[in-house]
């Protein structure tokens, strides 16, 4: 619930979202070749894979590239991919779909932030019910590093851009 997780925000406290936003996207595994003029997708933004911030302590359980490997698979095909705008475009992201070059926008599926004296993790894959090996294994990288010293994310937002982001669970 975002008005629960925006109280805990408020209250100093640490939140991990994994709901949907307002610009949330499906996210998807397989990249198109170079343009989607060429090789138009169904719905959504054309993604040409995923680059990670592979040395960034929420991955520190869960080895990863900086590019999108099969070990993403499952999760990329039930993400949620955030367009970061306005006061959010600041943000460093922790996973980065890279859109078509058709395409002038910045999105996350991983970014992080505070907000007042509160902490925020968003995560667009798939770990509030892990069902796969991976999801397992992304799920416990991600909780041991918002629950640790480490933890301290460098981008700012407010709340109000919070509760007009937020439409999902938490």
């Amino acid at each position: 619930d975002p008005d629960v997780a925006g109280s805990a925000l408020k209250d100093g406290r640490r939140v991990v979202y994994v709901g949907r936003s307002r610009n949330a996207l499906a996210g998807r595994f397989v990249p198109i070749y170079w343009s989607s003029t060429f090789f138009p997708v169904e719905s959504g933004c054309p993604m040409l894979g995923t680059w990670f911030a592979e040395d960034h302590p929420a991955l520190g359980r869960f080895p990863t590239e900086d590019w999108m490997d099969g070990q993403w698979r499952s999760l990329s095909e039930s993400a949620l991919v955030h367009e970061l705008t306005g006061e959010a475009a600041g943000l460093d992201a922790i996973a980065m779909p890279v859109p078509d070059f058709h395409v002038s926008r910045y999105f996350a599926t991983m970014f992080e932030a505070r907000i007042g004296p509160g902490r925020l993790f968003v995560c667009g894959y798939p770990i509030e019910s892990p069902a796969t090996p991976e999801s397992c294994q992304l799920r416990k990288s991600v909780l041991d590093y918002v629950g640790s010293s480490a933890f301290v994310p460098k981008g700012v937002v407010s709340i109000a851009w919070f509760e007009s982001f937020a439409v999902g669970k938490c």
